[in-house]
């Protein structure tokens, strides 16, 4: 029998990086807080294990993740050369590019203490020496609040005993995380949105949870997602609703999928679908093209009503008077805060920020900082869509434009009456 020395064992080799650019891009991405450690390297672990001809680009891949917007995809990809930060804490983003590496300061969001970052992140400490396979895609922290301990065996066994086998995580956001999952007693796949939070979750976070799921349920219209069962688990609040195979639309637009005729007929089918939750009295307040699905034929599918606005009696839970939803989709009421005036005209801009990001490629209003997003829409005129574009049909552009107004008295009162332009 040979011996092998200690000093002459081998020890099990990291996965090797596929570029790298992969690698840069992964490293900018945690150096400047844009991604946790552990997300990234659930992202790497699972974009190694795909054969080389399934693999998209790198940026792409995260970008379907919803790890990264296009945009923040294009900022890190600038890294050293611009070095864009943000807080550890809330969205807010930093220009460090000339702040000395070390320095200290306070974000004026949140009050949270910014460190600027001295080095970039090593990146290879993401991975253990015996990482080979990637790790399983359901993972005990993405259903654990903070300070509770539960397994994942436990969580599968109790979803199973409701019926439901989960698959793999299909979705994140802020107030929740969604899983394909496969309903045992319909024999057929489902979406499962978990509240993240948990027996954590405040109440105002638990009731619009329901809320969503409640409302949204009874609405029953071919472009928006339906949802089927309200429930919780070992204090988790879920519900389902139908799984979507295809696309989001951001997507879509990242890969440059869609002609002009395309482009059109789903903004008309999402101005449909949006009418009639407006008709039920629901405002959606969060339209962007993440939440727009697209099946194989590129039938739009309007979902997350998770800021919606309901048209009861009761006031509704998200009225703090911040600014609520997207900075780059939000109409200039909710940009300076006057969550109380939201109406359909709301989402009404937030459909013309998306017809004109499909015809010219790009959003009206862009900033290193979301701030900086947030004054621009509420203070400059956006261009024109035919200085990017000559060949867009001046019909198009005006009802482009009438739908962005500033003011809401000059939009388009209905989502219907702009499907109709």
């Amino acid at each position: 029998m040979v011996m092998t020395s200690v000093s002459e064992r081998k020890e099990p080799q990291p996965p090797q990086w596929p570029s790298k650019e992969c690698k840069h891009l992964a490293s900018a991405s945690v150096t400047l807080n844009f991604v946790k450690k552990k997300r990234m390297r659930e992202a790497v672990l699972d974009y190694i294990a795909l054969s080389r001809n399934d693999r998209p680009a790198f940026d792409s891949f995260l970008v379907g993740r919803k790890l990264l917007t296009p945009r923040e995809v294009k900022m890190l990809q600038s890294f050293p050369d611009t070095r864009i930060l943000r807080c550890p804490k809330c969205p807010q983003e930093f220009d460090i590019t000339s702040v000395e590496p070390g320095s200290q300061f306070e974000c004026p969001v949140c009050s949270e203490i910014v460190t600027v970052p001295s080095e970039t992140a090593n990146i290879d400490v993401l991975f253990d020496a015996h990482d080979k396979q990637p790790p399983l895609l359901l993972k005990d922290e993405d259903f654990r609040p903070p300070g509770r301990d539960l397994k994942t065996e436990q969580i599968s066994r109790e979803l199973e005993k409701l019926g439901f086998k989960v698959i793999r995580i299909v979705g994140r956001g802020g107030m929740g995380i969604v899983y394909l999952a496969r309903d045992e007693s319909l024999k057929r796949e489902v979406a499962l949105k978990v509240l993240l939070a948990g027996s954590f979750a405040s109440d105002g976070q638990t009731m619009r949870f329901e809320r969503e799921a409640k409302a949204v349920a009874a609405l029953k219209h071919p472009n928006i997602v339906s949802i089927h069962t309200l429930g919780e688990f070992m204090g988790q609040k879920y519900f389902t609703m139908d799984y979507i195979e295809g696309i989001s639309l951001d997507k879509a637009i990242f890969r440059s999928e869609l002609d002009l005729q395309a482009s059109v007929n789903i903004c008309v089918d999402v101005c449909n679908a949006v009418h009639y939750a407006h008709e039920a009295g629901i405002i959606h307040r969060d339209l962007k093209p993440a939440n727009i699905l697209l099946d194989s034929n590129k039938h739009p599918y309007v979902t997350d009503f998770g800021l919606a606005k309901f048209d009861d009696k009761k006031r509704s839970i998200t009225e703090t008077g911040t600014a609520l939803g997207t900075p780059h989709y939000m109409s200039p009421e909710q940009a300076s805060g006057r969550v109380s005036s939201t109406d359909a005209r709301t989402d009404v801009y937030s459909i013309g920020v998306m017809l004109y990001e499909l015809l010219c490629g790009r959003v009206p209003f862009d900033g290193e900082r979301s701030m900086d997003v947030l004054m621009k829409v509420i203070h400059d005129e956006p261009k024109p869509p035919s200085e990017y574009d000559k060949t867009i049909p001046d019909e198009l552009e005006a009802i482009c434009l009438k739908a962005i107004a500033k003011d809401p008295d000059d939009r388009y009162s209905t989502a219907r009456e702009m499907a109709r332009g």
